[in-house]
């Protein structure tokens, strides 16, 4: 079985000094599903205080706070195919943006494989190699400070945006997984980021039934 993205469930928002969000989820109507929230933002140091997917907390994938600059995954098991709002807080305000977007096929026993991050303070590109494998899907969060940033080849953009700031973005994509995927994004000039990656583990395939076989020298079934 491969992880596979549900092209009707993203839906992002721009963070523009808030101390809370909420997001209307929608997921798939296949099997095995995971929810994923990501983000990236730039505070006064401020983390999250509570995250939850219909009322139930969502759990942390990675979370990197590199000096004021944020990026971060989370993930929710088996939510309903009606999807649910997805609520942050906060404990100060923010700026950037985030994404919850839904994904079937992932294993519901170790629905993330691996992770990654990487952190600089005065360069271009973010980036981050992610070890992943083929079915898998891989999602990054990005905060990146001052310079409109590009998806890196081979991405696909999930938000992109500094929610109105003017100064910090918050960035998102996903990528199929490979034995190593490079998540990055570029921009103009050398700029403080934070990037983390996660790659959805896919979920083992389905045993198939057995049958008679045929057998022995003088022939016979079993």
């Amino acid at each position: 079985m491969a992880v596979a993205y549900d092209g009707e469930a993203n839906v992002t928002a721009g963070l523009n000094g808030v101390t809370s969000v909420t997001l209307s989820g929608k997921t798939t109507a296949g099997s095995n599903r995971c929810a994923i929230w990501h983000a990236g933002w730039g505070d006064d140091l401020s983390n999250i205080t509570t995250i939850t997917y219909a009322g139930t907390g969502m759990t942390s994938a990675v979370v990197v706070d590199g000096s004021g600059i944020t990026g971060a995954i989370y993930r929710f098991l088996n939510p309903t195919t009606a999807g649910s709002d997805v609520a942050v807080s906060w404990g100060a305000a923010v700026y950037g943006a985030c994404g919850c977007s839904s994904y079937n096929g992932v294993d519901q026993t170790t629905p993330v494989s691996g992770t990654a991050n990487a952190t600089n303070l005065s360069s271009t590109p973010a980036t981050v190699n992610i070890t992943s494998a083929t079915g898998e899907v891989v999602v990054d969060g990005c905060g990146q400070a001052y310079a409109t940033p590009t998806v890196g080849a081979g991405q696909t953009q999930v938000f992109n945006s500094d929610g109105g700031s003017g100064f910090y973005f918050g960035l998102g994509s996903r990528e199929a997984g490979a034995a190593t995927v490079t998540m990055s994004w570029t921009f103009s000039g050398n700029q403080g980021w934070v990037i983390v990656a996660a790659s959805l583990k896919a979920a083992a395939e389905a045993g198939g039934a057995t049958y008679p076989g045929w057998y022995g020298q003088r022939g016979g079934w079993w």
